[in-house]
């Protein structure tokens, strides 16, 4: 249960919490102390196509204790269908929010994905610049992992035993959202968040669009001129 009750907004078999950045940045905060293993996905253009023909990550999104509006076309779909959002909340910047309110909370958190050293990277900078947070873990988990039960055993086995209150993943999507989902039960933390490419943001390997590109809804350009071969085919579909 949480304190905030809010209305939702149909966008294609996505159903996207219409709260502010503020709000949903509350709710987290709630269900971090919960220990209840609360799921928040961040659905872009790319997520609302996959999920057409993706049951695993439809399955992923009818069991998110919140799902929030991650991108101005998301945002512009529900103006046009009549149903408006109220605001972007994206993942890249619910992280480092969330983060400098969990340090003022004392709240432990663990980072897993990016390349090789940067969610370590990523910790170093976030705990100068959110005075009282914990990163109690950061790590990357090798290639393939999802598909490899004694390495996701230990994983879980690792957050449990750190008594983690928000565990970040970024890995990418589906993959992240599915093996959040997958191991959530069995995992005894407050939330788990699928937040793309917010480590490596974080940690100063990968930059984010300026301000302006992102108003205009073109920070998927400025994410493809810098990461062409991974992102080519996501955004030539």
């Amino acid at each position: 249960m949480t304190s905030l009750r809010f209305d939702t907004v149909p966008i294609g078999k996505a159903q996207i919490a219409a709260v502010t950045f503020d709000q949903a940045v509350s709710l987290i905060l709630e269900f971090a102390k919960s220990r209840n293993s609360h799921t928040i996905v961040t659905p872009n253009t790319d997520h609302i196509l996959q999920l057409e023909t993706d049951e695993g990550l439809r399955g992923a999104y009818s069991r998110a204790s919140l799902v929030v509006c991650d991108g101005r076309p998301v945002l512009w779909a529900s103006w046009l269908l009549g149903r408006r959002l109220p605001e972007v909340v994206t993942g890249a910047d619910l992280m480092p929010a969330l983060c400098k309110a969990g340090g003022a909370l004392g709240l432990r958190i663990a980072l897993i994905g990016g390349p090789p050293g940067s969610a370590e990277r990523a910790a170093q900078n976030l705990v100068a610049s959110c005075p009282g947070l914990h990163v109690t873990w950061a790590y990357c988990p090798p290639f393939g992992f999802e598909f490899d039960a004694q390495e996701s055993m230990t994983m879980v086995k690792t957050l449990n035993a750190l008594d983690v209150d928000l565990v970040f993943v970024g890995v990418g999507a589906p993959k992240q959202e599915k093996w959040i989902d997958e191991h959530r039960q069995n995992l005894r933390v407050g939330a788990l968040l699928g937040i793309g490419a917010a480590i490596e943001f974080a940690a100063g390997t990968l930059h984010r669009a300026p301000r302006i590109l992102r108003r205009l809804g073109l920070e998927w350009a400025y994410r493809l001129i810098q990461q062409p071969r991974r992102l080519f085919w996501r955004y030539s579909k």
